[in-house]
């Protein structure tokens, strides 16, 4: 009861999450998502240029990154030099303005930065603080790539082929050699004199040791126009729009297809031994991702973020992964950051199963679920979802609900039906069908019925928004709507949220109306959350234990409000989302937790402090905004355009978390790497008592990361691990002494290793 005795929940765990379950209970572990935070540090363009920027390429050399932004408002464009030696505060050096638009991709050779796009720019960053434009080559119309080598320069151009610059004059490149794939060249990569050049339906390797004659070792054919290639020691990853595939070139003259990643519309790649980060831009939505490798025929995502643009120029350095941000016109974004995700929790937060399913367009997929089945609802089907083990969801029945010029959108289960919102184009009419759900896995067409407006759902009964009352339905067994009245007749109002015969209401133009249910269609009033202001409305998004959750559409933000005294309501907190889209299936309080939408994220927040509000994390989604589905032990996370995920709740007490018991030593200390001296190739034996998750990792002696050997869970034995001698990007590293570092638990040992040359 709002005004009534408050329940005790900030003292009751989430047992059902933090204690010992049966053997056939979800046991997902207390989930503290302020631990996975993913955005490190953003760096925003120069706004003294113009108001909105964005960034275009990305290369990193030592500790500094370069970077080309364009301002469009203003038809410029400069190369920006940034410090990251401190990832937590990068800061601006200088920059060089670069006189016409267009650039799109740099490349770093001696104390040089190659900038290519209509033509060939050369910027001289000896000092970093003032690099300065020296040389223009103009020979070229539209340079889509560029990559360096011991003293040549690549660039590939769309009328003129490749083309190889002799770099012996780094400032003033000659060219020397001119390439002409068959077909039409997009993309780049570099090993030795071995070039890799993507294009229409085809990766080709090219020997360039005499530039003046290339000659063509081998290739492989693939689906799509290849339009990033990124190369790690034997491994080459080429990115399509329609997929990315990871190509062994051991033996350049029968390239192999190790395995194909879906990873749709790829730009950008880090390709590390077994895992690669991959940027992608699909249907004006920008998203990263990262990938386990270890079985290369059987990729498995391990994480992914959505974007504010397009992450292009993806780069390593420092344990960190950065990407340039290129924004996108239809996304209506203005402004995009240079971004640096923490590579400590790079993955997604855990969760107990995920799904993806190929959704057809829809501005409003809204599903339901009844009991531990989801009902997710697009354009042309209804599909069933099996979530009785979210470790494993079953994709059932895909139920046509399409034809002609007829449309399906939102969809909400009320009691034993299915309400599916459908739209007549021809005869711009919209109606609901009823499906039965006597089979909940097999969902049976019943009947029509009037369509509603932002329904609620409270066990049979159905409270529909109209701009005169809200109308009160009760869901029949015959499966037809019953209409039991209307309340408020002739007043907007609904979007009602309830907790227990606690109920919120849109009210007109006087705010949210706060009140007790004593029957179905009978409400008594017990207080007001005002208005802010004519013509702006307050909508209520979630209600418990005299917390209220809901939009201001005046400023596009979320508002908390404590009204356990409902005559006397109390504004707690505010936070600014900038749209005014929030609906009630996009919120969820539960147990002083608050799990809401927000831009490409699912955001987290502990309420249990009213005094001490603050979001504890957020679990990052590509899909625009997520719907939320609750069920008892963990919810459902569904993204407008299929994706499918069970995360765990936070918990609410961490006290109440099973006690683990200590680890036994899990790594031997007697790693030895041999040979030590080495001239490339060094193995690196230890042994585990007991399975455990492994890191291992080359560092130079500054500390800085030189190549990631493993992170990945072994099982007890002795292990062996190969460094060949080069870096995270297939690069030799110069003769020098490194450390060998190997972690499995608490346990670590760490080797020196000579590497001469």
């Amino acid at each position: 009861m709002i005004g009534g005795i408050m329940k005790s929940h900030l003292l009751v765990p989430l047992v059902a999450l933090c204690l010992p379950l049966g053997a056939n209970a979800l046991d997902p572990g207390c989930t503290h998502y302020e631990d996975y935070l993913q955005t490190f540090a953003e760096i925003y363009p120069d706004s003294t240029v113009a108001p909105e920027g964005w960034y275009r390429d990305l290369a990193i050399k030592g500790q500094y990154a370069y970077s080309v932004v364009s301002y469009y408002s203003v038809q410029a464009e400069r190369l920006q030099v940034i410090d990251l030696g401190n990832p937590l505060d990068p800061q601006f050096l200088g920059f060089a303005g670069l006189t016409w638009r267009g650039h799109l991709c740099l490349e770093i050779w001696d104390h040089y930065v190659y900038v290519g796009g209509p033509g060939l720019k050369v910027v001289d960053v000896d000092d970093e603080t003032a690099p300065v434009l020296v040389n223009t080559i103009t020979s070229l119309e539209e340079v889509t790539d560029v990559v360096a080598g011991p003293g040549r320069l690549y660039a590939t151009d769309v009328w003129a082929g490749v083309q190889t610059f002799s770099l012996a004059d780094p400032e003033n490149p000659v060219l020397i050699g001119t390439l002409s794939p068959s077909t039409s060249a997009r993309a780049l990569a570099l090993q030795g004199d071995l070039l890799a050049v993507g294009g229409n339906q085809a990766v080709a390797l090219y020997n360039m040791s005499n530039p003046s004659f290339p000659s063509l070792v081998g290739s492989l054919d693939v689906e799509g126009n290849v339009g990033m290639l990124e190369w790690s020691g034997d491994r080459l990853l080429a990115g399509a729009y329609t997929e990315s595939y990871l190509i062994d070139t051991s033996n350049p003259a029968a390239p192999i297809l190790l395995g194909t990643i879906p990873a749709t519309g790829a730009v950008s790649a880090v390709l590390e031994e077994d895992v690669t980060w991959v940027g992608c831009e699909n249907s004006g939505r920008g998203s990263l991702e990262r990938w386990d490798l270890t079985d290369p025929a059987v990729p498995v995502r391990l994480g992914r973020t959505g974007c504010v643009g397009v992450p292009i120029g993806l780069d390593r350095a420092f344990g960190h992964t950065y990407t340039a941000n290129w924004a996108d016109d239809y996304a209506w974004v203005y402004e995009a950051p240079l971004v640096i995700y923490t590579g400590t929790a790079p993955d997604t937060p855990p969760h107990l199963g995920q799904l993806q399913i190929e959704q057809f367009y829809c501005s409003n997929p809204a599903g339901g679920m009844r009991d531990n089945i989801l009902y997710l609802v697009n354009e042309l089907y209804i599909e069933v979802v099996d979530l009785s083990d979210p470790r494993e969801m079953v994709l059932g029945d895909s139920v046509w609900i399409g034809g002609g010029y007829v449309f399906g959108s939102a969809g909400a289960v009320v009691g034993s039906n299915l309400l599916v919102r459908r739209w007549d184009l021809i005869n711009n009419v919209y109606y609901h069908d009823i499906y039965s759900l006597d089979d909940p896995l097999h969902p049976e067409h019943a009947g029509s019925c009037e369509a509603f407006y932002a329904p609620t759902v409270r066990g049979n009964l159905l409270y529909q928004t109209t701009g005169s009352g809200v109308r009160v339905y009760e869901s029949l067994e015959t499966h037809r709507l019953e209409l039991l009245g209307t309340l408020f007749p002739g007043i907007t109002a609904g979007y009602v949220v309830f907790d227990g015969d606690d109920a919120a209401f849109l009210y007109g133009e006087q705010g949210i109306m706060l009140g007790e249910m004593v029957g179905p269609v009978d409400v008594v009033e017990r207080g007001l959350v005002p208005s802010p202001g004519s013509g702006v409305w307050r909508r209520p998004l979630a209600l418990e234990d005299g917390l209220l959750v809901c939009l201001n559409s005046e400023i596009g933000s979320w508002e908390i409000w404590d009204v356990s005294d409902p005559t006397m309501p109390e504004f707690l907190l505010s936070r600014s989302v900038g749209y005014s889209s929030l609906l009630p299936s996009r919120c969820l309080l539960r147990e002083g937790f608050l799990y809401i939408d927000g831009p490409n994220r699912l955001e987290v927040w502990d309420l249990t402090d009213r005094d001490q509000m603050e979001k504890l994390g957020e679990w990052p989604h590509p899909s625009g905004y997520v719907f939320i589905h609750p069920q008892p032990e963990y919810l459902v996370a569904q993204g407008r355009y299929g994706d499918i995920t069970a995360l765990p709740l936070e918990c609410a007490d961490m006290s109440a978390a099973p006690q683990v018991e200590p680890r036994s030593a899990a790594l031997q200390m007697n790693m030895l790497a041999a040979p030590n001296p080495t001239h490339g190739t060094t193995n690196v034996a230890f042994a585990l008592a007991e399975a455990a998750m492994v890191e291992a990792a080359v560092y130079d002696l500054r500390g800085q990361l030189v190549r990631r050997l493993a992170n990945q869970w072994m099982e007890p034995g002795p292990r062996n691990l190969v460094w060949n001698g080069r870096d995270g990007r297939g690069r030799w590293v110069a003769a020098g002494v490194y450390l060998v570092r190997v972690r499995a638990g608490t346990q670590q040992a760490t080797e020196r290793v000579v590497l001469l040359r």
